[in-house]
């Protein structure tokens, strides 16, 4: 399964006009406005890598906790991408931004928001056997916005276990899909 480089193309820059202005410059759609925001609220459960992975079950070690008996738990969100429908991953943006308080973001009402995120989700076209086709069901895999958006409506998933990891004391972290926590009860109460 090796990517053949004279069929590959870029990632395509999505743009929004601004139609009020001279000219209609453009701003381009990024994930810049609702990663920053993400990052900052989820960063006691959220791993961004390898490194923060070792360097928080370090602190979880280093405090004591790891014993000779502790289980070491891992599991998978199967296909987050496309079980997450586009309106519950909308729905996630507007109850995570609502949950802080916030108007606006960087100048940009919430309404905007969630239109330019409707835009991105809804009218999201892939090519297929020289045809363009518009996905209708799930969202895009490899889309930073998308990425985003299933880590803001797993955050709100993850809540009870990390709230109830934290109260007794063991790790917990997620990289988007993938979970690692500890274990320090009996088997069979994980299992429920």
């Amino acid at each position: 399964m090796m990517p053949d480089r004279t069929k590959c193309e870029l990632a395509h820059l999505y743009f929004n006009p601004k139609t009020h202005k001279h000219s209609i410059p453009v701003r381009p759609i990024e994930n810049k406005i609702l990663r920053p925001i993400f990052d900052d609220k989820c960063k006691d459960t959220t791993i961004i890598d390898s490194a923060s992975l070792i360097t928080e079950f370090s602190k979880y070690n280093n405090n004591g906790l790891l014993k000779p008996a502790t289980l070491f738990c891992t599991f998978d969100i199967r296909n987050l991408y496309t079980m997450l429908s586009q309106e519950q991953a909308l729905n996630s943006l507007m109850k995570f931004i609502s949950a802080y308080g916030y108007r606006k973001v960087k100048g940009i009402s919430i309404d905007t928001i969630k239109k330019l995120a409707s835009i991105v989700l809804k009218e999201n076209v892939f090519a297929y056997g020289k045809k363009l086709y518009r996905q209708t069901a799930g969202n895009a895999m490899g889309s930073s916005l998308t990425l985003t958006l299933a880590n803001i409506f797993m955050s709100k998933c993850q809540k009870n276990i990390a709230e109830e990891q934290t109260k007794i004391e063991e790790f917990y972290g997620r990289y988007i899909d993938d979970i690692f926590m500890t274990w320090n009860r009996f088997e069979e109460e994980l299992r429920k």
